[in-house]
Formats: structure tokens, sequence, C-alpha cells
């Protein structure tokens, strides 16, 4: 009557131990203006808005759907240093478009070749040309580990020049 309780409650154990070591693959979203961790990279969107175009006249950058500016800052706190990857925007139904690698107009671009020291911090501007659309912003850490920043549409700042996008003194 009681033989199979011991296997019984060797399986129940080893099924235990078994669900324990299962490791989430689950992405953590954070809201712009949180700081989102990631391994021993931080990312901060402190701003973002959607233009018509970069700059003004004949000398005006058009884009093929709609410029979107994100104002990122980047901090290392690795012992290494750490260069960031170009970032993608994925929209609601997964479709990832990739910053623009070309920064012309930008004001306070943060560049396509971007190195940060360990215990410094890169922040600046990047670039999309994108559909106006409610996006995530996908960012990496140093060993791959991926994370999204929530980006809400808006399109407030439309009517304003692009200058409003504005760093720190």
């Amino acid at each position: 009557m009681f033989g199979n309780r011991p296997a019984a409650f060797l399986a129940l154990g080893l099924a235990m131990l078994a669900s324990s070591c299962v490791t989430s693959t689950e992405v953590k979203t954070y809201a712009q203006g949180e700081k989102a961790q990631v391994g021993f990279v931080t990312y901060n969107v402190f701003e973002a808005q959607w233009l018509p175009q970069l700059g003004d006249g004949l000398m005006a950058r058009v884009p093929t759907d709609r410029y979107f500016q994100v104002r990122i800052s980047v901090s290392n706190g690795g012992a290494s240093e750490f260069l960031i990857p170009p970032l993608n925007l994925v929209d609601d139904n997964g479709k990832l478009i990739t910053e623009l690698s070309d920064g012309t107009g930008v004001p306070h671009w943060l560049g396509a070749s971007r190195k940060v020291n360990s215990a410094e911090t890169a922040d600046g501007v990047i670039l999309f040309d994108a559909p106006a659309r409610h996006y995530k912003l996908q960012v990496e850490s140093d060993t791959g580990v991926q994370a999204f920043i929530d980006l809400p549409l808006r399109f407030g700042s439309d009517t304003q020049k692009q200058d409003v996008i504005r760093m720190p003194q």
C-alpha cells in the first residue's frame, strides 16, 4: 500500500527542484523617464518628439515617414568600456526600426560610433525615420541582455521648432 510512496515523494521533489531552476526570458519594460538597468548599463529616455523635417528651406531634410528624436543617456557601470549598439524601435506588431546613422541637422546628436568608458555617461539625441505610432525603444547591455523603454505616442511638440530638445548646460 505504501510501496510507491517514496518514489512519489522523490518525483515530486525533483519536479519542484526543476521548476525552481527555470529562468525567465521575459524582457522587462520601463517607462519613459525611468532608469532602465540592463546588466551594468543604465539607459534613461528624457524626452521624445516627432518632427516633419529637420532644418528649414532648401536645406531641410525630409523623412520617408516622420523623424522621431529621442533624448537619451547611457551610463556604464561596468569595469570596461561599452560600445552603445544601434538602437531599435519596436512597434506593437513587433516590427523593428533601426536608428538612423546620419545625424545631420540633429542638435546634440549622440553619434554613430559611441563608446562609454567605465563609470561614465554619454547623452544625446538619437534619430529614427518611422511612421507615427506607439513604440518601445529596445536597449541592450554589454552581455546582450535586452529591455524595452515605453515611448508614449505624443504630438504636442510638432508645432514647435526642432531645437526643442535641449541638452542641459
